[in-house]
């Protein structure tokens, strides 16, 4: 029981630990990955004790990798969400100036073409 307790210690700061770690889905990339990195550091300074609970160098050389990995992912991503915005202001802009032409058009239609005919411009407006 005693060693139970060493490992979950009923304790305030525990609990708020507990609840950081629990709140991982919570996180962004970003916290997550920072979050990782000062877990594997620590825990590379304490292998030797973790080795006990069958952590050794292989299993933290994986997290560093994953860590690696993700961090190319997110630099990728960061940059897709870049170009992203800058292709949707052109697609906006694009947009508003069609949008202007389609309705000077219809304008034009309207005063040329008789009313009844308007349907086959694809608007049913009654003037």
């Amino acid at each position: 029981m005693e060693q139970e307790n060493e490992i979950t210690p009923n304790t305030e700061n525990t609990k708020k630990q507990r609840k950081r770690y629990s709140t991982w889905s919570q996180k962004s990339y970003g916290e997550k990955i920072q979050l990782a990195s000062v877990i594997l550091s620590a825990s590379k300074e304490d292998l030797t004790r973790l080795s006990k609970r069958g952590i050794n160098k292989n299993f933290l050389d994986q997290i560093e990798e994953h860590i690696k990995t993700i961090n190319e992912i997110n630099n990728r991503q960061a940059f897709l969400k870049g170009e992203l915005r800058k292709t949707t202001a052109k697609l906006e802009t694009k947009i508003k100036s069609l949008g202007e032409r389609v309705m000077k058009l219809k304008k034009l239609i309207k005063a040329e073409i008789p009313q009844p005919e308007w349907k086959k411009f694809g608007f049913n407006d009654t003037q």
